[in-house]
């Protein structure tokens, strides 16, 4: 059986960053978009992820059968 530890492991291979985002991380994105260097940004969702979704790691996570 995966353990979440392992799964983790796995997963993090696939994301561009090679990591999940820490906090710090987060708070640097979030402290940033609202300064005025970024006013083009507007009624934008701005996924903070490591590029985690275009990964593909959810596909297949939900059907192991696809390729890596």
């Amino acid at each position: 059986m995966v353990t979440g530890a392992e799964t983790r492991a796995s997963d993090s291979t696939r994301i561009a960053a090679n990591h999940y985002g820490t906090p710090d991380e987060i708070v640097s994105v979030a402290a940033f978009l609202p300064g005025r260097k970024v006013a083009c940004f507007s009624g934008v969702t701005t996924p903070i992820d490591g590029a985690f979704m275009s990964s593909g790691v959810i596909k297949r996570n939900m059907n192991p059968k696809l390729p890596c």
